[in-house]
């Protein structure tokens, strides 16, 4: 063989070394371990609404006392008795009003009620192991049709053989 054909041989050889040493540092970097990872997060957001209610219902009245008041006629004194009564407002979860006093009325009322919105957001990340660069080495037998000596001689071989074969492999 010719001088060429072997620094042809020799620089494969020094690139398919090359690409071997590269795989081997790769490998040093940081890779997250396989595995499923899951990431909660959790918004709250507090919102304040404005509910106005034109005519609260009266659930309750009671007269719980009584004013004397007096009142002139034709110069004579009378006391008349003012009633005052205790008034309760209530409507299921959202307001629950006692008023007390006489002819007392609620016209309308503003109530805050506070709502809690909470959003959970959840990310599943499944990490898979890299296919990295590697290679396998096979020993086998072999039978094929070709040259035999140096002299060009073409004729049947058998023999024994070493097979490397490059491939990307999982990790």
């Amino acid at each position: 063989m010719s001088k060429g054909v072997y620094w042809v041989i020799i620089a494969s050889l020094l690139i398919i070394l090359a690409l071997f040493i590269r795989d081997c540092v790769n490998r040093q970097k940081h890779i997250p371990e396989p595995g499923v990872y899951i990431k909660e997060t959790r918004d709250t957001i507090y919102r304040i609404d404005t509910v106005k209610i034109q005519e609260p219902k009266l659930v309750y009245k009671k007269v719980v006392d009584s004013i004397p008041y007096p009142v002139y006629i034709n110069g004579d004194t009378i006391d008349i008795q003012i009633p005052i009564a205790q008034l309760y407002y209530a409507e299921s979860a959202l307001y629950d009003i006692w008023i007390s006093g006489y002819e007392c009325k609620i016209d309308s009322m503003f109530v805050y009620p506070k709502t809690t919105e909470i959003t959970w957001t959840i990310e599943k990340t499944i990490v898979t192991p890299p296919k990295i660069f590697g290679a396998c080495i096979y020993l086998g037998v072999g039978a094929q049709y070709g040259v035999i000596t140096r002299k060009f001689d073409f004729g049947p071989q058998v023999g024994i053989g070493v097979y490397i074969r490059l491939q990307k492999r999982k990790r």
